[in-house]
């Protein structure tokens, strides 16, 4: 049996939204091209969600999550997998931190899942789940791994789900409901569903590969990882297109064009690098520890 095709109202509502996403694209792309640098996430709109209550939403569903997985013993807690993970991120959120994105407030939690899968998704607040497929020996270099938590936190920074959030909370028959606590789970809810399962448009795909390019750079991090990455996950779709590849879906220019960028993020990578070498040769060298006296008889 076929799906219904959508009344006219809600077809028109669906080119409306994709129209004005595609215009607020190209806006960015233009400033972009003029600044040299991903442009300030615009300010949300009349009747977006309220920012703090997005942040609480994506903590509360991190949370859930969090516990979901503990409980059925695929929290990865035993390995070194979680703290490689933090440490890859650590300069990238330093960088988020500053303009133009200033997000500072967030909480950036990482959780690795057991899982075999190549899973990657995130909620607001820089909270995001990988599976440890992603750190299996020989297969993801570090460069990729952050470049992968890049373009996630790029997506985040950029705002591309709130506005959709929005309007799914706004149908949603309990999305006004009195109980704030109720519209929390419901929010919670639609972030965790568009986070696993709704894949992105190309237009946020490729906003999202420019910024990953500016914060990998930034912070120190090879951008040319962000290209071994896309082409490992190509790969990868061949096989099964699920996972992280079925929601960031590519294209076959999607690799030529992030190469058109390298040269600029490639200026900055250096750039970044040589402002963390002085830093280390700057900083004083550990004090000798006094040796240990005899024991005395």
């Amino acid at each position: 049996m076929k799906t219904p095709s959508p009344r006219p109202s809600a077809l028109l509502r669906r080119l409306r939204r994709s129209l004005l996403v595609a215009a607020s694209c190209l806006l960015a792309s233009v400033a972009l091209a003029q600044a040299g640098a991903p442009a300030t996430p615009a300010a949300p709109r009349p009747g977006a969600i309220d920012r703090a209550q997005l942040l609480d939403a994506g903590k509360f569903a991190y949370q859930r999550e969090a516990a979901r997985l503990q409980k059925e013993r695929k929290f990865d807690t035993e390995t070194s997998n979680p703290t490689y993970a933090r440490w890859l991120a650590a300069p990238m959120v330093a960088v988020a931190a500053q303009p133009p994105y200033a997000v500072s407030d967030w909480a950036w939690q990482i959780a690795i899942e057991k899982s075999a899968d190549l899973r990657f998704w995130y909620l607001p607040g820089g909270n995001v789940f990988v599976s440890s497929a992603f750190f299996e020996r020989g297969r993801f270099s570090a460069s990729e791994i952050a470049a992968l938590l890049a373009h996630g936190y790029a997506h985040e920074v950029a705002g591309h789900d709130a506005e959709e959030a929005a309007l799914r909370l706004a149908a949603h028959p309990d999305g006004k409901s009195p109980d704030p606590n109720r519209r929390l789970l419901v929010l919670a809810e639609i972030l965790t569903t568009m986070g696993q399962r709704d894949p992105y448009q190309r237009v946020h795909e490729r906003a999202a590969d420019t910024i990953a390019l500016d914060l990998l750079a930034r912070a120190g991090h090879d951008p040319q990882g962000l290209v071994t990455l896309w082409k490992k996950l190509a790969v990868a779709a061949l096989s099964a297109n699920t996972g992280v590849v079925a929601v960031h879906p590519s294209w076959p220019e999607r690799i030529a064009e992030i190469e058109a960028q390298l040269p600029a993020a490639m200026a900055n990578y250096e750039k970044a690098r040589a402002e963390q070498q002085r830093a280390e040769q700057a900083r004083p060298a550990p004090r000798p520890r006094p040796a240990a006296r005899p024991t005395q008889r």
